[in-house]
Order: C-alpha cells, then structure tokens, then sequence
C-alpha cells in the first residue's frame, strides 16, 4: 500500500516536518519522524484542514514581486559583446 510521507505532505504545505509533526501528533495521528507514511485519505483530510483556501496577502505580494522582477529581466538590454583577444607572446 503507498503511502504519502509527512516531509512531503510537510513540502506542500509549506511547512516544515517538524511543525506538520507536531501537529499530527496534536491531531491524534500517531507519526514518529517526517519518513513516517500515512494513507492518501489521512494526506488528504490534513491537506484539506491545513491548505488555506485563498493566498496569504504576503504571498500574494512575493508573486506580484516576482512577476515585476522577471519584467524588469525582460526589459533589460543584453550585455555588451566581448571580444575574446588570444594571449600575445612577448
């Protein structure tokens, strides 16, 4: 049977193992370490729970930031051409 492991549960929610652990643990769900696996309804339901349902105004804001640097990126010109000189013998 496979199973979801907590770091990867952890890595979708944005969280760190050690935090999503705790809370498991708080939850009643009986984790050891962030390799433990918990069945795909168990991912499921904590996903659900833990997943917020809109952005975050900060992440909205490092997605606007993001999108302003990869256009200010493509606005730019290209770096001027360099000629390569071999070396001279003296």
């Amino acid at each position: 049977m496979a199973g979801v492991r907590v770091y990867e549960l952890a890595r979708d929610l944005g969280i760190s193992s050690k935090n999503l652990i705790e809370e498991l643990r708080n939850q009643g769900i009986d984790v050891k370490s962030h390799m433990s696996t918990m069945d795909e309804e168990t991912a499921g339901l904590v996903l659900d729970l833990y997943r917020p349902t809109r952005p975050l105004p900060r992440q909205i804001l490092l997605q606007q930031k993001a999108l302003q640097c990869s256009r200010l990126r493509l606005l730019r010109l290209p770096p001027p051409s360099v000629e390569l000189v071999p070396p001279t013998l003296h």
